[in-house]
């Protein structure tokens, strides 16, 4: 049984070793994370700086490429969320401050883990009647709502699948991964048909109280697809967490960093 234990040592430090060679290693992770973020920065102010988007739009980078738990060479995926901030989307009604903003609505045809989104005006509904824009339509309720295959198509990618655009770097350039562009919109607050997750019994104590503070700062995004069984499916848009899984992924030591490896 001893020799056992120490075969299993040697065989951990040895994997250790290989594995901090090839480059999954903490200074190549925080590296690759503090590039990553650099660049995200960077493209997020060229576009609202040199106005070439009407809208404010952020740059989101996530994947195993941008979390740093990959080695290099591999040339791992890299998803690029691009998320439009303006109209501002809330969850309840302002008292005051905003005269256009998106609500997000739900109902009892409505899965979990989905919303739907109303333009409103001076904290009125958009006037029924006044259907115009081919964007919107009624839902089964009777409310006007955004549709979300128009975000979808105002993608200018190789390729669309569901709601991603897919940019084929990899017929240009050898050695770069293709890239998918997912566009949303974004909630700042935390919704509340998560607020369960918060409160749940943690035995591990992780993520422990102050990263769960700082994950409901992050609100949530609004990405363009419905659930795949719905009839309202074209209506409905995703809560995604990425930003909270990414930071989950950032918080990681060393040691976990290496056990993600298989």
């Amino acid at each position: 049984m001893e020799g056992m234990v120490d075969d299993i040592k040697i065989y951990s430090i040895t994997l250790d070793n290989i594995l901090e060679t090839v480059g999954a290693s903490e200074y190549v992770r925080r590296t690759q994370q503090h590039g990553n973020i650099m660049q995200e920065l960077l493209i997020s102010a060229t576009q609202n700086i040199t106005g070439s988007s009407i809208l404010e739009m952020y740059t989101y980078k996530f994947g195993s490429a941008v979390e740093g738990t990959t080695t290099p060479g591999l040339n791992s995926d890299q998803d690029c969320l691009i998320c439009v901030d303006r109209p501002q989307v809330v969850e309840e009604i302002p008292e005051k401050g905003l005269t256009e903003y998106m609500l997000m609505i739900t109902d009892e045809n409505t899965p979990p883990g989905y919303t739907k989104l109303q333009n409103v005006v001076n904290n009125e509904p958009m006037n029924l009647e006044e259907m115009e824009d081919e964007d919107e339509e009624i839902d089964i309720t009777g409310n006007r709502v955004l549709g979300n295959k128009f975000l979808i198509e105002s993608m200018t990618n190789d390729e669309i699948h569901g709601p991603a655009g897919t940019t084929l770097k990899s017929k240009k350039l050898p050695g770069v991964p293709d890239l998918d562009f997912v566009p949303s919109y974004r909630c700042r607050t935390w919704p509340r048909q998560a607020s369960g997750w918060l409160y749940r019994q943690r035995p591990s104590g992780f993520p422990n109280a102050e990263m769960i503070g700082r994950f409901t700062s992050y609100g949530c995004f609004l990405v363009p697809v419905g659930h795949y069984v719905s009839p309202e499916k074209r209506l409905q848009w995703k809560l995604s967490f990425s930003f909270q899984e990414r930071q989950i992924m950032f918080s990681m030591n060393p040691i976990h960093l290496k056990l993600s490896f298989h």
